[in-house]
Parts: C-alpha cells; sequence; structure tokens
C-alpha cells in the first residue's frame, strides 16, 4: 500500500463511521407507534450487527417479539414474519423493492439518517436516527488535493445534506454493498487508482475491489481484515500524515536505490581496471551502508513537521 499512498487518482468514502461519528441514536418516528410494532422492530434488529440494527436496539426498551424466518438482506435491511404478515425495515429503496406504498417524505437534517418498518405492503413508521459530522473534515478534504466522492446506501436527502456541509465534490446514494463495489471497478478503469475509507459490513467488498482501503479502528471485522491501512481512534487527520510519510519513504527508497547503482557501477569500473584494493573496498562498503542507513534516519526528525497527531504524542 505504501507504492500506492499519495499516487491515488479518487478518494471515494463511506458516509456512517467514516464522515460521520457513527454513533447513531433513535431521534424520531417511534414517537406514534403502537407496543406492538415496536417489539416487532426490535425483533428484526435484534439479528442484525449492523450499527443502524444496533442503534434501534438500543434504543427500543420494549420487549422482543418473537418472529418468524427472519432474514438479513445485506445492505438492504431486515425481513420477517409475525402470524403470517411480512415485515420489512431497511431503506427506502429497500421497501421499494419489495412495492410498499410510501407516506408523504419527511427532510432530514445534517447527519440523520432514516429507516422505515413496513407491514405487509404499507409503510407504518419513518425511523430517523441521528449522527454527528466529525470536525475537521472539510479541512482533511481540501489538503488532499484529489478528487473526493462521498457515497453511502442512504437516502438522496440524508447523503446531500452531510456532502454539502463539508465540502464533496460529488456524492451518490441509495448504493448497496454490490453497487458500492461496482462503482469503484468503474472508476478503477475510467481514472486510475482508487482510493476508499470506510467503514461498515457493508463497504467490505468494495473496500476489497480498491486498491488502497483505509478503514476505521473501530471497524466491522470484516472490512479490518480487507484494510490496508487501518486508523486509530478514527481519526481522518491521520490519513494525510500516513500518505505524506508514504511520499516522503518513496523518495528516500530511491535515493538509496541510486546511490547503490552508483556505488557499484563505480567499484565494478574500478574493479575492472585494476585500482580497486581490499582495504579501499572495505572501506567503501562500510561508508556506502552507512550512507544508506543516515539517509533513512532523515525520515524522523521529519515526523514531527509531518503530523500534528505525532505533535500531541
Amino acid at each position: 500500500v505504501l507504492a500506492k499512498l499519495g499516487t491515488e487518482h479518487i478518494f471515494l468514502f463511506f458516509k456512517t463511521g467514516t464522515i460521520t461519528e457513527g454513533k447513531l441514536t433513535l431521534v424520531r418516528g417511534h414517537e406514534s407507534m403502537a407496543l406492538e410494532e415496536k417489539s416487532c422492530v426490535k425483533g428484526l434488529v435484534k439479528c442484525s450487527a449492523h450499527p443502524l440494527a444496533e442503534a434501534l436496539n438500543r434504543a427500543l426498551t420494549q420487549p422482543c417479539k418473537s418472529l418468524e424466518n427472519v432474514q438479513e438482506v445485506i445492505g438492504k435491511g431486515m425481513v420477517g414474519y409475525a402470524n403470517g404478515v411480512e415485515l420489512l425495515l431497511g431503506s427506502e429503496t429497500f421497501l421499494q423493492e419489495k412495492g410498499v406504498v410510501f407516506p408523504i417524505e419527511q427532510k432530514l437534517q445534517v447527519g440523520e439518517t432514516a429507516l422505515f418498518f413496513a407491514k405487509g405492503k404499507t409503510c407504518v413508521a419513518t425511523l430517523v436516527l441521528g449522527d454527528r459530522v466529525k470536525q475537521g473534515v472539510y479541512d482533511v478534504l481540501q489538503r488532499l488535493q484529489v478528487p473526493a466522492w462521498l457515497i453511502s446506501g442512504d437516502r438522496k436527502e440524508s447523503v446531500e445534506a452531510v456532502a454539502a456541509a463539508v465540502g464533496f465534490t460529488r456524492w451518490t446514494a441509495s448504493l448497496d454493498a454490490f453497487a458500492k463495489r461496482k462503482m469503484v471497478d468503474q472508476l478503477q478503469r475510467q481514472m486510475g487508482i482508487v482510493a476508499m475509507v470506510g467503514d461498515g459490513i457493508n463497504d467490505a467488498p468494495a473496500l476489497a475491489k480498491a486498491d488502497i482501503a483505509v478503514v476505521m479502528e473501530s471497524s466491522a471485522a470484516v472490512s479490518l481484515q480487507v484494510a490496508d491501512l487501518i486508523l486509530l481512534e478514527g481519526r481522518l487527520e491521520s490519513l494525510l500524515f500516513a500518505r505524506e510519510l508514504a511520499v516522503l519513504g518513496r523518495k528516500i527508497a530511491l535515493q538509496n536505490i541510486f546511490w547503490a547503482f552508483f556505488y557499484n557501477f563505480l567499484g565494478i569500473g574500478l574493479a575492472m581496471a585494476g585500482q580497486l584494493t581490499p582495504l579501499f573496498s572495505a572501506t567503501a562498503m562500510v561508508l556506502s551502508s552507512l550512507m544508506v542507513f543516515l539517509n533513512a534516519e532523515r525520515i524522523k526528525p521529519n515526523l514531527k513537521a509531518l503530523s500534528p497527531i505525532v505533535q500531541r504524542a
């Protein structure tokens, strides 16, 4: 990854847990739900490890209703049955695919995400979960000096609000896990090296396809397994530090390779001319190794200058 980091042609950022803090709380939409409906939602979300599902599971304190044939459709939502009635919980796109009739749309604030709960073919509740945008995201995007796009499986309104708030040039919403991977494949053919910064389970296929996969320390286990770089404490500023360090490391490595070729070329020439004595050869070898070592040590004084995180440490 160090060979490519800093040479990217485009950065793709996932929204939840990457641009936002990922600490979701249930904001509204549950107040008008009947107790049985809340129990059904809890019965659905308890079977999922998705951050949205976990947030709902924490927020709903009602007893969990026992449901039949509960299944998770990766990147879309949950399906279950109660007394023969199909229950759905997930994104607007997912429920539309199931033929669900939607109520009037409501506007979302920056950092908010909506999940929809349906019984049969009727949407009975819109559950809005709130999240906060991480500080410093705008500055990180400006310092990258590479096109940065925001992609998410959330609704258009939610993604658009976050993109406008932090300064993304382009954004795409309502993408499931496989659509994200397909998008990476297309951008690799069109633009070149694609770097992705993600967090969740649904991000893993796209992260595996990307040339450079960056994840947060708190990411899902499957995303951690395909990661090339892990940002501790979820700080996007660490990405800038890693890129600058990779660029400096490559520069020093190339200098050392050049010196090694020059030294060997000169040494072979002198040996062929009969001018290379054993004492001179041994001394030159020591000096060459010492020069390579000292040149590599130049990276240490630059660490504090490169990263404010190192300065604080």
